[in-house]
């Protein structure tokens, strides 16, 4: 085995869902490796040390698409009808504070930015599409238990069997009308 393959830092997820191994890096997290429930945890040195040049190569190609993501200066939602800039510091405080139509990021590193932003927007979006989807249920008729807000990267929306409707918090940059259309097909 190779030394690299030593060094390659992953997260270990153990899903019983998953029938085979996969591998991935994600944004911000590096690689990932799902294995099924009772995967022998002693072939994953193995399996590193075979997909080497991969992973080295998906790493690059990450770090360099990462590099050319810029901090955006303003963010704009198109279903509350509402723009914010955005300001920046560097601070040993990390927060993020809201003024009126402005934001401003306290933060170290980028990633640390990058996730106020990402939280905010979950909480916005959990605040404001909630009560959307509440009022829609009463004008159509309809129930549901539950409301759940993901970062989904495959999906709008969903409704599980249980009665919980899955709503992606991206739709805060969509029009309004489709957030509206969205909601009452799920």
């Amino acid at each position: 085995m190779s030394q690299a393959s030593h060094a390659i830092e992953y997260r270990l997820k153990v899903s019983t869902r998953a029938r085979h191994v996969r591998l991935r890096v994600k944004p911000y997290l590096g690689l990932e490796i799902t294995v099924p429930k009772r995967f022998p945890k002693k072939y994953i040195p193995e399996i590193l040390q075979q997909h080497e040049s991969w992973i080295a190569r998906q790493l690059q190609e990450q770090q360099q698409s990462l590099q050319a993501i810029a901090l955006p200066q303003h963010i704009q939602l198109s279903c509350l009808q509402q723009t914010f800039s955005i300001g920046y510091e560097t601070s040993a405080k990390i927060r993020l504070s809201e003024n009126a139509d402005q934001l401003i990021i306290q933060h170290e590193t980028e990633q640390q930015a990058i996730k106020l932003l990402r939280n905010w927007i979950r909480r916005l979006a959990k605040t404001s599409l909630t009560p959307r989807l509440h009022e829609l249920a009463r004008e159509f008729g309809f129930k549901f238990d539950k409301v759940a807000i993901r970062s989904q990267k495959s999906r709008w929306g969903s409704c599980s069997s249980s009665g919980t409707i899955s709503l992606n918090d991206q739709l805060l940059f969509m029009p309004a009308a489709t957030v509206r259309y969205l909601m009452i097909h799920e």
